[in-house]
């Protein structure tokens, strides 16, 4: 399996989902396990086939869950919130014009229908605000009680 999902690997990853839905020991174990879980969370209930902008989303998801420390306040001798390049919304193929929209992958993950721009208001709250915890090494159990 690919170490990293991205837009630029989702054709293939989609030609993986399709051979794992006509039949799931065509895809290598590592791909079947990717999907099993899909199938667990709900997430194969996404309209269609993969879309870029829920897999950008759910990456972006993904970073602020890995990365959000880093833009954390926790130096209380500054009142500057530290700025890094890892949330731009760029990086992740969204723009502006994406931040009133509703994607699908926040009602899966979060339960809750949001816009961009409220997932980021809350990404932000959870995992840049004046205490972080990171948590990207915690076994897997760990990690599912805490997002």
């Amino acid at each position: 399996m690919a170490s990293s999902i991205s837009r630029d690997n989702l054709e293939y990853m989609d030609q993986m989902w399709q051979s794992y839905q006509k039949d799931p020991t065509t895809v290598s174990d590592d791909w079947r396990y990717f999907f099993e879980g899909v199938e667990f969370a709900g997430l194969n209930e996404l309209k269609g086939s993969f879309d870029i902008k829920e897999l950008s989303v759910a990456n972006l998801i993904q970073s602020y869950r890995q990365y959000g420390y880093l833009e954390a306040q926790v130096d209380p001798l500054v009142n500057v919130k530290p700025l890094s390049e890892f949330f731009r919304l760029e990086k992740f193929g969204l723009t502006d014009s994406d931040l009133e929209t509703r994607f699908q992958i926040c009602e899966k993950i979060f339960g809750q229908s949001l816009t961009l721009k409220e997932l980021i208001q809350h990404l932000q709250n959870c995992y840049c605000s004046k205490v972080s915890l990171q948590c990207s090494e915690a076994l897997p159990d760990v990690q599912n009680w805490l997002y």
